[in-house]
C-alpha cells in the first residue's frame, strides 16, 4: 500500500501496482495516517490552538471577579428593585379603572417573584457568569464543526484535484469500502478533537467562573439543573462535526473540488436560505443553520408564523412553533446523508480513469 519512494523513504499514498486487497481495518489505518500528515490539518489545528489561547486572554482580561462586597451591593440593589415592582403590582391590583373583564394577570402581569430576579442582573462590574459558559460552549462547537467542514472537503477535493483516488482504486477497487474507510478515519478523528475541544472549555469555564466569576452554586436564584444542561449542551455542541464533515466531504465528492465546495456552502447560507425563509415561515425549521440552532440550544428553536386568532385577547397574534433538539439533530442528519449518499452513488458509477 504505501510503496518506496525513489529516496528510500516510504510514501503515504496507495501504490499505483495491483496488490492483495486490503482489510477494512488496514484501509482506515492507511486513511488516519494520510490525515495526520497532512499539511492542511495540521495548519487548521494549530489555527484552532491559537485561537483558544487569543480567546483565553480576552476573556481573563474583559472579566472581573466577583468579591463578597460586590455579590452583597447586587442583593441589596435587587431586593430595593423587587420592593419597588412589589408595590407597584399591589397598585395595579387596587386599580379602580382596572376593568373587571380583564384577567389580573393580562393587565398588572405576573406578581414580581425574588425567582425572576437574578442577584448577577445588579453586579456593578463585569463578571464571566453561567449564560457566558453555555454560549461560549456554542462557539466551541461550532468552531470545530466548521473545522469539520474544512476538513472534510479538503480530504477528498484534494485526492481528486491530484488523482490520488485513481491509486487508491489500484489498491482497493471497491469503492464504496473504501469511501467507507476514509468517512471512518475522518469522523474518527475529528470526534476525538471535538471531544477534547469540549473538554478543555469546559475546565477553561469552571476556572473562569472561579476567578472572574460567579459560581454556579451561589446563584441566586439557584441553578440546580445548571450543570446537567451544559452537560447536554456539550454532547450536542460535540456531534454538531459528523453533519458538517459529512456535508463537506460529500459535496466535495460530488464537485471534485474543494473551492466549488466551499463556494456552495456560502451561496447555500446566505442566499438560498434567505430566500426560502421569505417565501415560508414554515420551511425555516427545516434550513440547516434553523436546524442547527435547534439542534444547540435548550428547548429547541422558538419561531413564529401565520398569526391566528386569540379568543381570550381577541386579537390576531403570531402562532408560535417549538423545533425541538431531536427534530434539529434529525434534519441536519437528513441534510449530510442526502449529500453523502448521493456522492457515493455517484463515485460508484463515474469514470475516475
Amino acid at each position: 500500500m504505501t510503496g518506496v519512494a525513489q529516496s528510500g523513504r516510504h510514501s503515504l499514498e496507495p501504490a499505483t501496482e495491483p496488490t492483495s486487497a486490503p482489510t477494512f481495518g488496514r484501509l482506515v489505518r492507511v486513511e488516519l495516517r494520510r490525515l495526520r500528515s497532512r499539511r492542511f490539518f495540521v495548519v487548521l489545528v494549530g489555527i484552532g490552538l491559537l485561537g483558544y489561547l487569543i480567546g483565553l486572554v480576552v476573556l481573563a482580561t474583559h472579566f472581573e471577579k466577583v468579591t463578597p462586597e460586590v455579590m452583597a451591593r447586587a442583593t441589596v440593589a435587587r431586593d430595593v428593585q423587587l420592593q419597588q415592582n412589589q408595590a407597584y403590582y399591589q397598585q395595579c391590583l387596587t386599580d379602580p379603572q382596572r376593568p373587571s373583564e380583564t384577567p389580573v394577570a393580562e393587565y398588572c402581569g405576573p406578581e414580581p417573584t425574588a425567582q425572576d430576579m437574578e442577584v448577577r442582573w445588579f453586579v456593578d462590574v463585569t463578571p464571566f457568569d453561567a449564560d457566558r459558559f453555555q454560549q461560549l460552549t456554542l462557539a466551541v462547537g461550532i468552531g470545530v464543526g466548521m473545522l469539520g467542514l474544512f476538513l472534510g472537503a479538503t480530504s477528498i477535493g484534494a485526492e481528486w484535484s491530484s488523482r490520488n483516488l485513481v491509486a487508491w482504486l489500484f489498491w482497493e477497487p471497491r469503492r464504496l469500502r473504501l469511501l467507507a474507510a476514509k468517512l471512518t478515519a475522518l469522523l474518527g478523528v475529528l470526534l476525538v478533537l471535538a471531544v477534547l475541544a469540549q473538554l478543555i472549555w469546559y475546565v477553561t469555564g469552571k476556572i473562569l467562573l472561579a476567578t472572574k466569576g460567579i459560581p454556579v452554586e451561589q446563584s441566586d436564584p439557584p441553578r440546580p439543573e445548571f450543570w446537567t444542561g451544559l452537560f447536554e449542551m456539550q454532547v450536542r455542541a460535540a456531534l454538531f462535526v459528523i453533519p458538517t464533515s459529512l456535508l463537506g466531504f460529500g459535496l466535495a465528492n460530488l464537485m471534485r473540488n474543494t473551492a466549488a465546495t466551499l463556494g456552495v456552502a456560502l451561496v447555500y447560507l446566505l442566499g438560498v436560505e434567505t430566500v426560502l425563509s421569505s417565501l415560508n415561515p414554515y420551511l425555516v425549521p427545516y434550513q440547516f443553520t434553523s436546524a442547527a440552532v435547534a439542534w444547540f440550544l435548550p428547548g429547541g428553536l422558538h419561531y413564529f408564523v401565520d398569526p391566528v386568532y386569540d379568543p381570550q385577547t381577541q386579537e390576531m397574534n403570531p402562532q408560535e412553533l417549538v423545533f425541538t433538539n431531536l427534530q434539529g439533530g434529525l434534519v441536519l442528519l437528513a441534510y449530510a446523508a442526502v449529500i453523502t449518499i448521493g456522492s457515493a452513488w455517484l463515485f460508484r458509477r463515474r469514470d475516475i480513469s
